[in-house]
């Protein structure tokens, strides 16, 4: 579950929908008996990686092909046996959506944590289902948004005979693809007690990646943007500023469904949201007497802003613990300078006065190039502070971190010169 195939779906998906009506009942209502016409019969042919047994288990779950793997969690030593869980369905993303593997339980960087392990830490039950194709057991081939909503579905039914689980607040997550594959699960039932789509796509991921017939049925029903008014269940659709924002626009834009809400993140990208995100959903359904959520759009992007101020200023104490290890005189103010790069040609006349408002001194350190031959200015934002006065260094770090956001600038890190 790499990041660079994620971040370059960014760049393929560029197709808008079409606006076509909304219609009545559920996408499975819309798809009736109708099979997907397969361009290409895709499946993998890896097997299903054995989890560690303290966290997960390897269930199967019954579907019209056949019984489908799927880890999930152990009870949390906390729980109470007599009383059942709230769970979640949780959809991984990449190509194909719903291929978990080692990822889940290995140490994840919390800036891109994709196992959304935040569920089971707070002792709610984690199913990750695999889906037609997707491993060498899986019966069926991927059909990419497609079948893969009924194998869903299937996973919901099996949860929900478990009687450690509370069927009444089973919940449905998924993130990129798998945020995708959430919200057409939205439109073809309401089963689940909430659904939270991270940085889904309104249409398809374009021709290179279809695995069907390239025509207009096939893509309007893989498309969620045309199914929106059949989202019967509290549905909230989140993507940051730097990811997928086109997609969440445009359906915003066609929903008129008011059970769905939608949510643009601001200073956050495709991978950053993800864990801020799924902390307040988790403690939001553990405070849910009835199952129900009720979670505004300030209360999102106020978890988001809170998460990355507290990785921010941990990351200000792990530097200045390098500073002071390396010998850094903390007894005395030091020059605190903040590195940042700009477009080749960025005029640098307003941003000096922006910068010398805020106490810094703008130094251009002149042209450079990255990996790829591109030229960029490089620039240091410089103030001398006390590095004992830790407000103080906190707030030099946001202020030069503003200041870059305000001119579309990129701040890389901040060291003593």
């Amino acid at each position: 579950m790499a990041k660079t195939p994620l971040l370059c779906l960014l760049a393929i998906v560029a197709l808008s929908a079409e606006a076509l009506p909304q219609q009545k009942g559920s996408l499975l209502d819309k798809r009736g008996q109708r099979a997907t016409a397969l361009s290409k019969e895709t499946r993998s042919t890896d097997p299903v990686t054995l989890p560690p047994a303290a966290l997960f288990k390897v269930v199967k779950y019954s579907t019209p092909l056949g019984e489908m793997p799927a880890y999930l969690s152990q009870p949390h030593p906390d729980d109470d046996p007599d009383q059942a869980q709230p769970a979640i369905i949780w959809l991984t993303g990449g190509f194909p959506p719903c291929s978990p593997g080692d990822f889940l339980w290995t140490e994840a960087d919390p800036a891109n944590d994709q196992s959304a392990r935040v569920y089971r830490q707070y002792g709610i039950r984690m199913m990750f289902p695999f889906v037609r194709g997707t491993a060498d057991v899986c019966p069926g081939r991927q059909e990419l948004f497609y079948g893969e909503v009924n194998d869903v579905i299937d996973a919901y039914h099996f949860l929900s005979k478990d009687p450690s689980v509370d069927k009444e607040r089973i919940y449905l997550g998924g993130h990129s693809t798998g945020g995708t594959l959430a919200l057409l699960v939205a439109e073809s039932t309401d089963l689940f007690a909430g659904i939270l789509a991270l940085g889904p796509t309104e249409d398809d991921y374009g021709e290179d990646n279809a695995i069907y017939e390239w025509n207009e049925i096939e893509r309007s029903l893989r498309a969620p943007i045309k199914h929106l008014s059949s989202v019967q269940t509290r549905t909230y659709v989140i993507e940051g500023q730097g990811g997928n924002s086109d997609s969440l626009e445009a359906m915003r834009s066609a929903n008129k469904n008011p059970v769905i809400q939608f949510t643009l993140i601001p200073n956050a990208d495709h991978f950053e949201l993800i864990h801020p995100v799924n902390e307040l959903f988790a403690q939001a359904i553990l405070e849910s007497e009835d199952g129900t959520l009720d979670i505004s759009n300030s209360a999102l992007e106020g978890s988001v802003l809170t998460y990355n101020v507290r990785m921010r200023e941990t990351e200000d104490l792990h530097t200045l613990a390098d500073l002071r290890e390396a010998g850094t005189d903390f007894s005395q103010p030091q020059r605190m300078s903040h590195y940042l790069s700009a477009e080749s040609e960025a005029p640098l006349d307003e941003f000096r006065k922006a910068a010398k408002k805020r106490g810094f001194e703008l130094r251009d350190r002149g042209l450079r190039s990255d990996e790829g031959g591109v030229p960029f200015r490089l620039l240091t934002l410089d103030k001398t502070i006390r590095l004992t006065e830790l407000e103080s260094v906190f707030q030099c770090h946001q202020d030069a971190i503003d200041l870059a956001q305000a001119a579309e600038m990129q701040h890389w890190f901040w060291s003593i010169e």
